[in-house]
Formats: structure tokens, C-alpha cells, sequence
């Protein structure tokens, strides 16, 4: 399974962390027009959905996958009590 995050437009610097493996990584991203990966930051650019997935260099079999879906706000809701 794929874990997600969520994501605003044009927000640089989310940190990208991985858990396990030999820790000697290569990326790839899936809509490299929507988000960029570098020194282990996401960059937002425009609203839609990406997969980052992440190979592990010295143990083949290990490979892992990263949904970030990219949006506005749509709205705030605020409750008065």
C-alpha cells in the first residue's frame, strides 16, 4: 500500500523521510510537473496527484511508494460553541 499525503500548491520544503533498507535511495517522481524531489524536500507546484517511489540501490527487492496530492484550500469551517 501506498501512504498519502496532501500537500498545498507551491509549498517547498516538506521532508521526505524512509524507514528501513540499506538507506542508499534513488527517486523517481510520476508527474514531475506537479512535484519535485531534492536533498530529501518536496516542492509543490500545481494541483493534481503524483507517486514518489523510492528504490532502494543495494537491496533491489525493497522499493516503496508515496501518493502527494497537490490542492487548494477549498474552505475553512469554523464552529461556534
Amino acid at each position: 500500500d501506498s501512504e498519502e499525503t496532501i500537500l498545498p500548491v507551491d509549498y517547498n520544503g516538506y521532508p521526505l523521510h524512509i524507514t528501513g533498507g540499506s538507506g542508499n535511495y534513488s527517486f523517481t517522481i510520476e508527474n514531475p510537473s506537479l512535484i519535485d524531489y531534492f536533498n530529501s524536500r518536496v516542492q509543490t507546484y500545481k494541483e493534481g496527484t503524483s507517486i514518489i517511489h523510492a528504490y532502494d540501490r543495494r537491496i533491489n527487492k525493497y522499493h516503496a511508494t508515496s501518493t502527494v496530492i497537490v490542492s487548494k484550500i477549498e474552505f475553512i469551517d469554523i464552529e461556534m460553541e
